[in-house]
Formats: structure tokens, sequence, C-alpha cells
């Protein structure tokens, strides 16, 4: 049986680890902490975290930020998805040019889930230094 003190040591976990990226984490990011799926829907029942589709899982409840959005988006579309086009040129600093959805490219080959305000772009392949890994 876990105690009341294991769990909060779980969710400071989750909160620490999840602030490199704006308040959300990835179902197996959150399993890597001993936190599983049980645990998420308790979490969420009692409405101190959120889920953002079938990956994504924030450790609030608020709004996500762009920042969280653009997480989400990559996670959501699925496996070796990256920011494309102009959603990648605003995570690494243009402003002044607004997109009503966000861009990303998955390889041509992969398995996508349709994630809504995300738009994504099929590409026939991918050289290494193309997709940074970055935050």
């Amino acid at each position: 049986m876990v105690t009341g003190a294991q769990r909060w040591a779980r969710r400071a976990a989750a909160a620490a680890t999840a602030e490199d990226r704006d308040g959300v984490l990835t179902r197996r990011e959150l399993m890597a902490l001993g936190i599983d799926r049980n645990t998420i829907a308790r979490e969420v029942a009692a409405r101190r975290w959120k889920v953002h589709g079938t990956v994504t899982v924030a450790t609030h409840t608020g709004e996500l930020s762009m920042a969280a959005q653009r997480w989400r988006a990559v996670w959501e579309v699925g496996h070796g998805a990256a920011l494309d086009g102009v959603t990648s040129l605003q995570a690494a600093g243009l402003t002044s040019f607004e997109e009503g959805r966000l861009h990303v490219s998955v390889p041509r080959s992969a398995h996508t889930r349709v994630v809504p305000g995300v738009r994504g772009h099929r590409v026939v392949s991918r050289v290494a230094v193309e997709v940074v890994d970055a935050g």
C-alpha cells in the first residue's frame, strides 16, 4: 500500500520533472517515476492533473502554455514527430508571426494520430542533422 508521503513524493517528482516542459509529461515518463495509469486517473479525478490526449499529462489543471502545446503536438502525433515550419521557427524565437495550428513533420512510414490543432506533414526521409533534440 502506498502511503500519503509516498504519493506526495511522487507528485513532487512529477512536477519537478515536468518543470522543464512547462508542466507536461508523457505517460511513459510518469511510469518511469513509479506513477501508473490508476494513479494518473486518481490525480485527474482529484483535479490536480489534467490529461491532454492519449500520451500527454499536465501536472496542473490550467491552460497549456505554447511550449507545453508544442510538446503535446509532438507526443500526440506519434513516434518520430518533430516541430516543423513556422512552429519550429517560433520555438526558436520567431516573433510577430501567428499561425492557427502547430506544425509537425513525421516520417512517411510512421503510424500517426490526428490531433486537433496540429497539422502533420509527411516527409520522405530525414537526415539526422535536420532535427534538433532540444526543449
